[in-house]
């Protein structure tokens, strides 16, 4: 396939790429969030982009332990709320949203947050 992979896997990706040292890589939180709202937009019942979604926050969470970190992670999991609000005011029966948002509220308790 000539499209880039959102995901090297196999490690093909030889030419030159910095993103292949032998530092563990990292997830831009923000773009993977705004790639998957914009999915969502499209498809609010996508069960693929919420459950990307999931992942990239669970990869972003167990990055690492410090308190700026945890205080990012709080305010990403405020606006994972209101993001929910707003799929939710479209078609309250979109249960994809439901459980996407039972999940943003178990990972807020678990960093000390509330609802």
């Amino acid at each position: 396939s000539s499209q880039p992979s959102a995901i090297d896997t196999a490690g093909d990706n030889q030419e030159g790429d910095d993103n292949n040292s032998s530092k563990p890589s990292t997830l831009d939180i923000e773009a993977e969030l705004k790639l998957t709202a914009h999915c969502l937009q499209r498809n609010p019942k996508s069960y693929s982009a919420w459950f990307h979604r999931k992942w990239a926050l669970v990869y972003f969470m167990n990055g690492t332990s410090n308190q700026e970190h945890w205080a990012n992670m709080k305010s990403i999991l405020q606006s994972e709320l209101e993001l929910c609000a707003q799929f939710l005011q479209l078609d309250e029966r979109n249960f994809h949203c439901w459980n996407f948002r039972r999940f943003v509220v178990g990972l807020l308790g678990s960093c000390g947050g509330s609802d």
